[in-house]
Parts: C-alpha cells; sequence; structure tokens
C-alpha cells in the first residue's frame, strides 16, 4: 500500500513541479547554449596532414 501511494506522489511531483521548470526553462533560453560564442561553424580546426613513418611506431614507450 504504502509503495503504490508514494508511486502516486512522486508522479504528481514530477508532473507537478519538475516537468513545468523544464518547460519554462526551454521557452526562455537554451539549456545546452548550443550558439557558438563568435558565430563560426563549428568548433573544428584543421590539421595539416602528418607524414606516415612505421619506424615512428617502433620508438614508443
Amino acid at each position: 500500500m504504502a509503495n503504490g501511494f508514494l508511486r502516486v506522489i512522486l508522479v504528481f511531483v514530477y508532473y507537478g513541479v519538475v516537468a513545468p521548470i523544464g518547460l519554462v526553462v526551454r521557452l526562455f533560453r537554451d539549456p545546452l547554449d548550443r550558439v557558438l560564442p563568435d558565430a563560426r561553424g563549428s568548433f573544428w580546426t584543421k590539421k595539416e596532414p602528418v607524414s606516415f613513418d612505421p619506424k615512428q611506431y617502433e620508438k614508443q614507450r
């Protein structure tokens, strides 16, 4: 009996408090801050190709 009553209380708390707060936050701002600060298209940077030398792999320790 107590387990079922606790579930009902938790459902009311979630849908009555947590979910509405989440919806209000989404209406006023982007929670993930998905806009880049300087309006670039991406944070990726171009890298110069590195020469492939198999002997370099043998020197690793």
